[in-house]
């Protein structure tokens, strides 16, 4: 509008077309039984069609939806209008290529003009792909439950500040906190429990064929203390990282003496390694953080 000369989509003005769209300044002319099959948006337009209009005017005597005066899709440019069209004609198997960007305008633009099929394709392969301030705020947006569940977990778990966390509002940074001083907690009472368990340990020296079990503790007092230094804060896929990166406990300067690597070979704790799935196991189960932080985010 605006004085601006329109003019007609190359790839989507059929001449056979019921429908005049105007997105931006391109002009679209499709075939309304197909949109209303998609959109309830446009299922409702073609059912006011056949509705009669009293009285008739000068002005709805000529109705939207014609090349004399287009529907205009308000909000929506000409480019977006386009992407979301090929996202709602994509064949099977067809590669959808459009940046994160764009298909973040085709998901708002397909959400205000009900095309459920085409925020099913955009929000699916817009999840966990943004930077997660970006994608709870879009998720927000969208009225998506799930979807923002997912992101916030994304912004909770990591336990580090996102460089845009300023953008959002308050109540949801304070959820932020809240969440993760939870996860904190439950961490530090596996760890406790953990430390108190023992298991078995198989040992097979080159001398010994048939090898020899041991129950050794899950976790050795001086372990406890390194993973302390990071295991309650630290997302799970750094938690190798992070035990070989963390500075070990010195024995000398703690107490009774430590356990440590038995002369025979045995290890002083399951953990002693620094290897990923039994320190996530000292942690707890990922499944009971998901439950916390879910929880903190419907509150």
């Amino acid at each position: 509008m605006g004085g601006d000369a329109c003019t007609n989509s190359e790839q989507w003005w059929f001449n056979d077309g019921s429908i005049v769209l105007q997105a931006g300044n391109t002009l679209f002319k499709l075939h309304l039984s197909i949109l209303a099959r998609a959109s309830a948006f446009f299922k409702d337009f073609e059912e006011s069609r056949d509705r009669p209009t009293w009285p008739k005017t000068s002005r709805n005597a000529i109705g939207e939806g014609t090349e004399v005066r287009p529907l205009v899709l308000r909000d929506v440019a000409g480019y977006v209008f386009t992407d979301l069209l090929h996202v709602l004609h994509l064949k099977w198997g067809e590669p959808l290529t459009l940046s994160t960007a764009r298909l973040v305008d085709v998901l708002r633009a397909a959400h205000r003009y009900q095309f459920p099929f085409v925020c099913q394709v955009a929000e699916s392969q817009l999840r966990e792909k943004m930077e997660p301030v970006a994608e709870l705020q879009v998720a927000r947006s969208m009225g998506s439950v799930e979807w923002a569940s997912i992101a916030f977990r994304n912004l909770v778990l990591p336990f580090d500040d996102a460089a845009n966390l300023f953008l959002l509002d308050w109540p949801v940074k304070a959820k932020i906190l809240k969440a993760r001083q939870r996860v904190r907690d439950l961490r530090l009472q596996h760890l406790v429990v953990a430390s108190g368990e023992l298991v078995v340990y198989m040992h097979a020296p080159p001398h010994c064929a048939a090898g020899t079990k041991e129950n050794i503790p899950q976790i050795c007092p001086r372990h406890l203390r390194h993973l302390l230094q990071f295991v309650p804060t630290t997302k799970r896929q750094q938690f190798s990282a992070s035990f070989l990166s963390a500075k070990m406990p010195d024995v000398a300067h703690h107490g009774p003496p430590f356990v440590t690597p038995q002369s025979d070979g045995f290890p002083c704790c399951a953990c002693m390694f620094g290897e990923a799935d039994v320190l996530g196991k000292v942690a707890g189960p990922v499944a009971e953080e998901y439950c916390i932080v879910e929880d903190v985010w419907k509150e």
